[in-house]
């Protein structure tokens, strides 16, 4: 009976390990994807509520496979609502990235906050640099 209650509570502690263990977008975005980034600021100012947004659409080649390659180094992990998400992500911050990426006909989906919170496919998960990350992304983006 002792012996069922390790065998168990290691299995447990194995499963938690991997679920807990960090992923990459390395293989989510491949070369041939076309990748659409748009960028949201919400703010309130004056009183105001204020929403600045701004689409890059015609992103040349070079920086499509720039960000691809940026993307390849991110990792991220699951967290206690990735189970249960349905990709909602609440206190975001001010600033959110979506990219858009199309491999053959199905549209995928990363939404990048300032506070580390992501949502890959309609799923929550945590990202520690991800403020990093989309100022890279603006970067790449303006670029000509």
């Amino acid at each position: 009976m002792k012996k069922k209650i390790i065998f168990v509570g290691l299995a447990v502690l194995v499963g938690l390990i991997f679920y807990f263990f960090p992923l990459s977008l390395k293989n989510r975005i491949t070369k041939t994807d076309v990748v659409l980034v748009s960028t949201s600021i919400m703010d309130v100012r004056d009183g105001e509520p204020y929403m600045d947004m701004q689409a890059y659409n015609d992103l040349s080649k070079e920086q499509m496979l720039a960000i691809m390659d940026l993307l390849k180094t991110v990792s991220y992990t699951r967290t206690l609502d990735t189970l249960f998400s349905d990709g909602e992500i609440s206190g975001d911050g001010n600033y959110m990235y979506l990219l858009l990426y199309r491999d053959n006909e199905l549209v995928n989906s990363i939404c990048l906050t300032q506070t580390g919170k992501i949502s890959i496919d309609n799923k929550a998960y945590q990202m520690q640099n991800s403020k990093q990350i989309m100022e890279q992304i603006t970067e790449i983006c303006n670029s000509q």
